[in-house]
């Protein structure tokens, strides 16, 4: 990237004006608010499909209202490849801390709420038809 990626820092993300502890908090509540987003719509079979269409519009209002805390990077890889090329790990532990933080506080509040009864989550499925697994799909490339 040369000049032109040292004249943006290499998209650094770093605490801004407002200091370090807005920046956590701003952190916390970004990735908390992803996360609830996901709960509610991954959560819901007649909100499934919609997923993909809302995350954009979420993560815009909050590049919009977190940037100027913390450069609102809500995911670890965002910020360690950055401040991996500039060399500056200036509050990184930040970006790994509060993203966790987020979300372990938004399961815990699902879980102690009972809300995680309403909102059944299935995880690591390909697909959510109600259709049995192919018998080619169970087997692998067995013949």
């Amino acid at each position: 990237w040369g000049k032109q990626g040292e004249s943006v820092e290499y998209g650094i993300t770093l605490p801004g004006a407002a200091g370090l502890k807005s920046a956590f908090i701003g952190e916390v509540i970004a990735t908390a608010s992803l996360i609830i987003y996901l709960y509610i719509f991954i959560g819901r079979k007649n909100l499934r499909n919609y997923t993909p269409y809302g995350i954009p519009f979420l993560y815009a209002l909050l590049v919009w209202l977190e940037a100027p805390l913390s450069g609102c990077s809500t995911n670890p890889a965002r910020s360690f490849a950055p401040a991996l090329m500039a060399e500056n790990f200036t509050d990184h532990w930040l970006y790994w801390i509060a993203p966790i933080i987020g979300m372990v506080i938004v399961s815990l509040f699902f879980r102690w709420r009972r809300i995680n009864r309403i909102y059944k989550m299935e995880s690591a499925r390909v697909s959510y038809h109600d259709h049995p697994t192919s018998p080619s799909l169970k087997k692998g490339n067995e013949k």
